[in-house]
């Protein structure tokens, strides 16, 4: 590593670590105390975004839908920016794993009072999947006011332009539980925060297409309730690099 990689590599941590760790954290432990567990790690969420400047755009169906939405929430995941989303999703609740709850602490420091942070351990799901169903449902059903539970169906962060595959079982979960899936695929959040890269930019656009709201009941099968999610993700989200080149330019993406 040259020095001025070196420089690179560390800026980016210094950066990232005083807002998304070291401030972060403090805030919501500061703001614990006066508002609830709920709400602290909420509006620190808030806190964190808007740290960043990111030009929120929405375009498809209506956004309000959002507020009052109650179920599963799907999106892409281009880095640990996506992980102060919930300060523009209301209430609601993240699906991880133990290393983002490890990177981004103030999402789950508070998880036994505020519910908001579901610790996924593949391995434990996988020789059980009714473990994962019934936390779900558990969660969607808390008294503590979880509307929705936010998801990453690819999987895995993807810190490029371009999608990994949607992955089955979550979708089939909702399917087999009657729970309705709202689809917001974004452009845009690993160009704010890119771990590959060690790159930070604030001020950037951050597009969210709503592409409504998917019930199980109106399917016969899963597989034709995961098709029509898939097909709303995909079409969703190059709707989204669509718009996201009209506001910065279409060479923006190619040189990242």
């Amino acid at each position: 590593m040259g020095l001025l990689s070196f420089i690179k590599w560390a800026w980016f941590w210094i950066d990232f670590g005083f807002f998304f760790e070291g401030l972060a954290t403090l805030s919501v432990i500061f703001l614990w105390p006066f508002v609830g567990a709920r709400k602290a790690t909420s509006m620190t969420h808030k806190l964190v975004f808007r740290m960043y400047r990111p030009k929120m755009v929405y375009i498809g169906d209506d956004h309000k839908v959002i507020d009052d939405f109650r179920g599963a929430v799907i999106s892409t995941h281009k880095g640990f920016f996506d992980f102060c989303i919930l300060g523009i999703m209301g209430s609601s609740a993240f699906i991880g794993r133990m290393l983002a709850a490890f990177l981004v602490p103030f999402t789950a420091i508070l998880l036994p009072w505020s519910g908001m942070y579901m610790v996924i351990r593949r391995g434990r799901f996988q020789q059980d999947p009714n473990v994962l169903v019934d936390r779900i449902k558990a969660f969607l059903a808390s008294p503590r006011g979880n509307k929705k539970l936010m998801v990453f169906p690819e999987g895995h962060r993807h810190q490029q332009r371009g999608l990994l595959r949607v992955r089955t079982g979550f979708i089939r979960i909702c399917f087999d539980n009657g729970i309705p899936v709202l689809v917001v695929p974004m452009e845009g959040s690993q160009y704010i925060i890119n771990e590959k890269t060690f790159t930070i930019r604030r001020g950037l656009p951050l597009v969210m297409h709503v592409g409504g709201v998917v019930a199980p009941e109106d399917f016969g099968s899963w597989e034709d309730f995961y098709a029509e999610i898939k097909a709303r993700f995909e079409n969703g989200y190059q709707a989204a690099c669509v718009e996201y080149d009209r506001l910065v330019g279409a060479g923006h993406a190619k040189k990242e």
